[in-house]
């Protein structure tokens, strides 16, 4: 059975002298196809969080595209077991939503 799953690649960030901040994800698949997600936004924490999740969500997009559409709900970091887990509500759309909670 082939590995069909996606592979969390390459991840950049960087916060701007404008008060911006800018992320890019990189999604492959085992066969080596490459999808490239990018998003800017406000550098702050939670303007942080958000940028670097509508990357990987842009990136995400590509990778299944045409069969499925993303909206981000939301996105957090939350302290448990002595590390930080950042956890992303997501709704997929294709012939009807649904809500996907992971982290």
């Amino acid at each position: 059975m082939p590995d069909e799953r996606l592979r969390f690649q390459e991840f950049g960030f960087q916060r701007l002298a404008n008060g911006r901040c800018r992320a890019k994800v990189v999604l492959t698949w085992s066969d080596g196809r490459r999808f490239e997600g990018a998003s800017d936004g406000v550098s702050s924490q939670t303007g942080e969080l958000r940028c670097c999740a509508v990357a990987a969500v842009n990136a995400l997009e590509q990778a299944v595209s045409p069969r499925l559409t993303f909206e981000l709900l939301g996105v957090k970091a939350v302290r448990a077991f002595d590390a930080t887990v950042v956890i992303v509500s997501l709704s997929a759309h294709a012939e009807e939503a649904t809500r996907l909670v992971g982290s």
